[in-house]
Parts: C-alpha cells; structure tokens; sequence
C-alpha cells in the first residue's frame, strides 16, 4: 500500500509563498487540510505531518523531493518527521 501526497501554494518560493492545501490519499480515504479553514499555516502542516507519521508505507506524489517537502519544512515546523520511504513521480 502507498500513500499519496501533494502540496498546493501560492507560488513557487517557500520564503515568500505560503501553503494552501495539503492533501493525502491513504487506505482509499483522502484527507485535506486547507488554510481557509484552518488559518494558521505551521499549524495545518504539523496537522498533516502528524497524519503522515502514522503510517509506514511508501509515500508518493508528484515533485515531491524537489518541491512538495522542501516548501512544507521551510514554512512549517523544522522538526523531523521520522525516516519515509518517498517516491517522486516526476
């Protein structure tokens, strides 16, 4: 089993754009967690992590190295998230 990951922002810097929606599929269930409704930015990232860090299987998503975890870590909370397995569908 794999669970799915992605990242919606208002542009492509992490120092300069924030986070708007971060999603996951995981068990055919998908979860979303949006600023609109949350309103804090780390907040709803560490709400994402917290979800991420529960399961041991294999994480993917689309430019997820090179964008999607670079930009959640550089706006939310720096602390380690454990050790994953991350595949980038790019």
């Amino acid at each position: 089993m794999v669970v799915v990951f992605d990242i919606e922002t208002t542009g492509l810097d992490p120092y300069e754009n924030e986070v708007i929606v971060i999603g996951i599929k995981k068990k055919g269930e998908i979860r979303q967690w949006k600023i609109w409704e949350i309103s804090d930015e780390a907040e709803m990232i560490l709400l994402a992590v917290e979800e991420v860090k529960e399961t041991d299987e294999t994480i993917i998503g689309y430019n997820n190295l090179k964008f999607d975890t670079f930009h959640a870590q550089e706006a939310g909370d720096p602390r380690q998230v454990g050790e994953r397995h991350v595949e980038d569908l790019q």
